[in-house]
Order: C-alpha cells, then structure tokens, then sequence
C-alpha cells in the first residue's frame, strides 16, 4: 500500500483499508454461554511488514510461531493475556467484544475505516484463541492505493503490458509485411514466429484491459483471468518451442521434423501448457483475494520446473550439435547465423541468471516486503526475454529474396574474399566434379528446377545431407 502522496505516475486519490466484517457463532452456541467464558472473542490485527515481529512467540528455528497464549505458555511466563493473540501492545488491533453481540443473531458486525498513513505492505490478521468455540467471519475487505485498487507490488506490470502491447503490435506490422513482400519464399519457421507475435500482442492487450478494469473498479472478472492465462501459457509454450525448432534446424538446415522429434516436442510442449497456464491463473487469483490449495501450487509448479529443465537442456543439446554439424560441413554462412542467435540466447540467460540469483537472495534476506515496489520487475525480466528471443529470431531469419533458395541447400563456395554459394537439391547424397572457375547450368531434383551458381572452386565434393 502507497501513502496519499506516495505512489508513482498518480497519487492523487485517498489511501485507505476498509472491512465491514460480521462475527458469528455457531447455532448450537448461545452468546450466554459465551459470556460466562470470555469477554472478548475473535481480533483483527492490522500489522505493517515491519510489525509481524511483534506477533507470536518464536519456539524453534524450524517450528512455526506460536500464536495465541495457551493455558502452558501462560503458567511458564511467556504470556500474559490468556486465550489472546499474542502481539505487542502498541500494535492497532480490533476486538469483537461479547457484551455487544445481538443475542438473537448470535453475531455482531465490525465496520472500519483505516487511512493508510505508511508506505508498506500491510497484514490483516484475524484470530480466535478459543478453540473451544468456533467462529465464523463473513464479510468485505477492500483496499484502496492513491491511484486506484491494484496491489503495490504488481503497479508496474499495467504499464509494462501496454509498453509490450505496443512493442509487439510495431513488430507484428513489420513482420507482416516483410512476409507478404516475400510470400514465394516463405519458411514454415516464419510463420510460427508471425503467430507468436500476435499471440503475445492479444496476451498483452487483455492483461492490460483487466489490470485497467481491476485497477479502476477493485474486482477481476474470472472468466477474463482464464483467457489471460490461456494466452499467457500459449505465449511462453510457443517461444521456448519455436526457440527449439531454430536450434534443432527446422525450415533453416531441414524441411521436416522426424518422428521422434515431434512426439517428443508434442509431449514438453502439453505439459508445459497445462502447468503454466495453471501457474498464471493461480497467480493472479491469488493477487485478487481468492485462496487456493497449496499442495496443488506445489504440484503444478514442479511440472513446471521439470518442462523447463527439459527445454532449456534440449535447446542447449541441439544448438550445440546445429554448430558442430555445419562448422564440419563448411557451412560458414548459416553457421555465422547460428553463432549470432547462440550469443544472443547466451545474453538472455545470463540476465535471467543474475534476476534469479537477485530474487533468491532478496528473499532469502526477508527482503521482498520492503522492496514490494520493485518485485513485478522479476516478471518483466522474463517478458523482455521472450521478446529479445523473438526479435533476434524474426531479424536473424527475416523473409528476404531467394530465402528457399538456400535454406536447405549445401554452401559450396567461398572462402576469404570467395563467393558463397548454395546447391540446393533435394536428394540424400550428390557429387559432382566440376574443372571449372564458373559455372553456371540447371538443375531437375524432385521435379523442382532450381538455378544456381558455383563459383571459385574448381573441384568440389558435396556431402549428405
């Protein structure tokens, strides 16, 4: 939460906490008989990150704290108000009193209006110390920064989405028209980079419409966080499998996958779908309020972590292997192309390294509540990443003339002040000795004719493919 006069671009508006909250006792349970027991029962605390140390009693370095003053820590000293939070008395807190219960409805309403008067992050901690007498609480808890009801620590990421949106949308534009000016000679790669463009476009553009509707109104419509984290996992399933195919040489050194290959691509590719898409939705429900199973989140992010782990060392394995195969073959040009795209990712890794080692530590030190300005930032890293892979991509092998002329051909000339050449067939294996300086003639493979050049070299050998 920003204090009034605190929060970045727009800090206009009030800052405030809300909850209108009602305490209710279980049918079987008379407000008499709660009376004879306690007189207070059930507390709100309204704590700052700075404050959740003056709550609970630490017991053990891998024990969780204790919270309430039992009858044991009571007799031992280590409490004084039993069947209470235990808290630091300076703390604000709020307590539903047993006098002021409405006795036919066995409940009693708690209305407050809290003006936010530090920048922090802020816990609302309700509590009943009295095991012996459940409680039920219903109600609304709204908060409100100076710019609007988005949260502190995701603020940024409404700007950063319209900074992509707009990023992708120039792309796109280019893209599209490079390909169209160069439709005869367009790669199959190509056309999965055009529509992972625009499915990163549509991803930014409803995330920022529901932060927008989120930020302004203090609610998110479901149905819209479904489709977001749809296209959200859409988005990262397809860079990483586009990244994939580049380093395994699809459109670029072959026309085709082998079987192998796709199944094993289909198989990453569906898991990783689900889970991140799971991850995404859970997130977001999560910032608006909604509570969700742990042991799923535990679940879904390990499938995560082992898809990722698969595509980054398959990505690794294959680009390594793509350099070693055309550097033996003397394939200087697409080889020069790869060294390119491999220094490139190399950079992207490096910076996703350095965030995750920041965001370790950051936590590791019970740091991320006092940096809570700062935290959409680790998201933002990975979204620039996707798009710095998508770039170099699309101006690596961006739709130019003659793009099929080369792309599965073998380089045949060249050299130091040499031309490069490409024979392009079709076939598994061709040798030709060729007593020549320059040549030019044609060639009938697969019922394609195809003209090329062969220049500089005299004699030449070419090898399979």
């Amino acid at each position: 939460m920003y204090k009034a006069g605190e929060a970045p671009f727009d800090d206009s508006g009030p800052s405030y906490g809300r909850w209108d909250l009602t305490f209710s006792l279980a049918d079987n349970i008379s407000v008499e008989t709660v009376k004879e027991l306690t007189d207070v029962l059930g507390e709100i605390s309204l704590l700052t990150h700075q404050q959740v140390v003056d709550v609970g009693l630490d017991v053990g370095l891998f024990d969780e704290p204790q919270w309430c003053c039992t009858q044991k820590l009571f007799d031992e000293g280590k409490c004084t108000d039993l069947h209470k939070l235990i808290k630091n008395e300076t703390l604000e807190y709020f307590a539903f009193d047993v006098d002021e219960y409405d006795s036919e409805k066995n409940s009693e309403t708690l209305l407050v209006n809290h003006s936010v008067e530090q920048t922090a992050v802020y816990y609302l901690m309700m509590s009943n110390c009295r095991t012996d007498i459940p409680i039920m609480i219903t109600g609304v808890i709204e908060w409100k920064n100076p710019y609007g009801y988005l949260p502190g620590d995701i603020y940024g990421l409404y700007f950063s989405y319209w900074v992509f949106f707009v990023c992708y949308l120039v792309l796109g534009i280019w893209y599209a028209v490079a390909l169209y000016r160069n439709r005869e000679e367009m790669m199959g790669l190509q056309k999965y980079v055009m529509a992972y463009i625009w499915v990163a476009f549509v991803e930014t553009l409803i995330w920022g419409c529901d932060y927008d509707v989120y930020n302004k109104e203090g609610h998110i419509v479901d149905a819209v966080n479904v489709f977001g984290a749809f296209f959200t996992a859409s988005r990262n399933t397809a860079i990483r499998l586009i990244v994939l195919m580049v380093c395994i040489g699809y459109s670029i050194t072959k026309p085709t996958l082998r079987k192998l290959e796709l199944v094993g691509i289909i198989i990453v590719s569906v898991c990783y779908f689900i889970a991140d898409a799971t991850v995404q939705y859970v997130s977001v429900a999560s910032a608006a309020g909604a509570f969700i199973d742990e042991n799923l989140q535990i679940f879904v992010e390990t499938i995560l972590i082992i898809a990722n782990a698969i595509f980054f060392t398959w990505i690794a394995l294959a680009l390594l292997f793509q350099m070693r195969a055309l550097k033996s073959l003397n394939q200087k040009h697409k080889w020069k192309l790869y060294k390119r795209f491999a220094l490139l990712l190399v950079i992207a890794m490096v910076v996703a390294f350095i965030a995750y080692v920041a965001e370790f530590g950051i936590t590791i030190a019970e740091k991320k509540d006092a940096l809570f300005q700062l935290w959409w930032l680790w998201q933002v890293v990975w979204d620039i990443i996707y798009l710095h892979s998508c770039v170099a991509i699309a101006l690596i092998w961006r739709p130019q003339p003659n793009m099929m002329r080369y792309a599965f051909g073998q380089e045949i000339g060249g050299g130091d002040g040499g031309i490069h050449s490409f024979l392009v067939v079709s076939s598994d294996y061709l040798e030709l000795y060729l007593p020549v300086v320059s040549l030019r003639f044609r060639c009938l493979s697969h019922a394609r004719a195809l003209n090329f050049y062969v220049s500089y070299s005299p004699f030449f050998r070419s090898s399979p493919r």
